[in-house]
């Protein structure tokens, strides 16, 4: 005996639940609410990560570097951890160094 399959199957679940994209006006508001409580967080592309704090072995290297750009360009050109933003408008969904 034949079957026929008049109704198409629901489609899988995903995965992983979708996740949440965050504008810098939300990430305002939850900061204005002091949700994110001692937690040093940036806003990159619609997600919040976690900031990697500094340890020894990384300002050894990032000193070493500097003294080596600041001896090739005689010290002109060199800006260590200048934080590179632009406006809202232009980047709602990303912020280096927000919160």
């Amino acid at each position: 005996m034949q079957t026929v399959v008049t109704e198409t199957p629901n489609p899988p679940a995903p995965m992983e639940p979708r996740r949440k994209k965050w504008t810098r006006t939300e990430c305002a508001a939850l900061e204005t609410l002091e949700v994110f409580q001692q937690q040093r967080l940036e806003l990159v592309e619609g997600e919040l990560f976690n900031k990697m704090g500094k340890n020894r072995p990384r300002t050894i290297a990032q000193t070493l570097v500097r003294l080596a750009l600041e001896a090739l360009s005689g010290g002109r050109y060199v800006d260590i951890e200048t934080t590179i933003d632009v406006a809202p408008e232009d980047n709602p969904t990303s912020e280096p160094s927000r919160i």
